[in-house]
């Protein structure tokens, strides 16, 4: 059941929103609901999209009519009205909530692929009134326990304990804990460990989508790069009302080529041909889409750091797609270094989030003591994270070992795709596998 009366799920395209209100109807009516008290209605129909002005009000008008046979007004059991893609209904907040305010038993799901026209829209006309889930490409973990190589009950059971106990042991910056507590889950998932490490495989070229997990991996790849196509020159362009499409999939495709490198605003404008300005608005609409992210310098302070952010696009299946690369020599590439970097990105939010008890997903990357790819902090803990394609015992550390001895009470992480598993201080060697597995 909606934990409140509205609630509004915002994700990228293709993420599994739709299906997610098909399986919460499924819910309904199993719980005994009559399926006249269940609407489904989305604004991505033509007909629907071409008159958006009142199509909500309308819609309900009818419905109340038609379906229910009787007012609002008069409900004496609840009625669950789901509404996909709702920011292509013009002024749907003021709507919900008018609706919402007068008749207590309509409760209200709704879906968005456009984060901040969702999130501004609710903010304003429905404040204190709706909550906002966050719906994103499934992680790592998620697609083991889809392929089916661990149970779904080993592998909540074993993950959230794994996380919980490395997050305690980061807040104390006690890298001797953390390591132990990954020790143990490696042993745990040792038998299954080859077909981890395959699923992993998989995942580092499809990403984590799940509509193309089931397709062959040059099919998926077409795919992923005819609906990211799909995505940038139709919706995302028709949102912001942008002309030139072409260029916002340039700047996408910049990002691309650009993974775990620096960006400049005034380079990219120069190179594409583009006004500063223009570029700047650019990358806000596919970051809202959900399709890239700025990776911030580290501060200490409240004040934001004036150096360039690192450019990384958010999944790593569309970073595939866009790089157009090669499944048969996967993943013996040569762009692997950037393809786990991604990832790893990617599942930093993720545990970002878990550590800052849900407040941010925000990571960053710091280079005040020589480049460290990823930090994450927070009031009473700091982790910095290296990534390493090959074997990180033989490569040089000392940029993130200096900030380990720097930031006292931190904790360091070498995630490696050579299965190194060590602790050196208070650096550990985490095996990519198991990192992802902890995210």
């Amino acid at each position: 059941m909606l934990s409140t009366q509205i609630v509004t799920l915002v994700g990228p395209r293709q993420v599994g929103k739709s299906t997610m209100m098909g399986q919460y109807i499924d819910y309904l009516l199993n719980q005994g609901h009559t399926p006249e008290h269940v609407l489904y209605m989305t604004t991505e129909a033509s007909t629907i999209s071409s008159d958006a002005d009142n199509i909500l009000s309308d819609i309900l008008t009818i419905y109340e009519s038609r379906v229910l046979g009787r007012s609002f007004e008069t409900l004496d059991s609840p009625v669950y009205i789901l509404i996909d893609e709702v920011q292509k209904a013009t002024n749907w907040g003021d709507t919900v909530k008018l609706y919402a305010d007068r008749y207590d038993q309509l409760h209200f799901l709704l879906s968005g692929s456009v984060s901040t026209l969702i999130t501004k829209e609710a903010n304003e006309t429905l404040v204190g009134r709706a909550e906002e889930q966050v719906i994103v490409p499934m992680k790592f973990v998620d697609y083991v326990r889809y392929e089916g190589v661990l149970s779904d009950e080993a592998v909540r059971e074993q993950s959230r304990n794994l996380r919980d106990k490395v997050k305690a042991g980061v807040r104390e910056g006690d890298a001797q804990a953390v390591t132990l507590a990954l020790s143990r889950a490696s042993m745990q998932l040792e038998s299954s460990r080859p077909e981890i490490t395959q699923a992993l495989e998989r995942y580092l070229l499809r990403g984590g989508y799940p509509g193309y997990f089931d397709l062959e991996a040059v099919d998926a790849l077409r795919k992923l790069d005819e609906d990211l196509y799909r995505v940038v020159h139709g919706d995302l362009a028709t949102v912001f009302g942008v002309d030139k499409r072409g260029e916002l999939m340039a700047v996408l495709r910049h990002f691309a080529d650009s993974t775990g490198n620096k960006l400049s605003i005034r380079g990219l404008a120069t190179d594409l041909g583009i006004d500063r300005e223009t570029v700047r608005e650019y990358i806000e609409y596919l970051e809202e889409f959900f399709l890239i992210y700025r990776c911030p310098h580290y501060t200490e302070g409240a004040r934001a750091s004036r150096k360039q952010p690192m450019a990384y696009v958010s999944d790593v299946g569309h970073l595939n797609a866009l790089c157009g690369t090669d499944p048969e020599g996967f993943p013996t590439s040569a762009d692997m270094g950037a393809i786990l970097e991604t990832a790893v990105c990617d599942h930093l939010r993720r545990l970002q989030f878990n550590l800052s008890n849900f407040r941010n997903a925000e990571v960053t990357y710091n280079e005040t003591t020589g480049e460290v790819d990823f930090v994450l902090s927070g009031s009473d803990y700091c982790v910095a994270v290296e990534v390493k394609h090959g074997n990180p015992e033989r490569m040089n550390l000392r940029n993130i070992n200096r900030f380990l001895a720097e930031k006292e009470g931190s904790v360091g992480f070498v995630v490696n795709h050579a299965n190194s598993f060590s602790q050196d201080g208070s650096l550990i060697f985490v095996p990519s596998w198991l990192f992802f597995y902890l995210c």
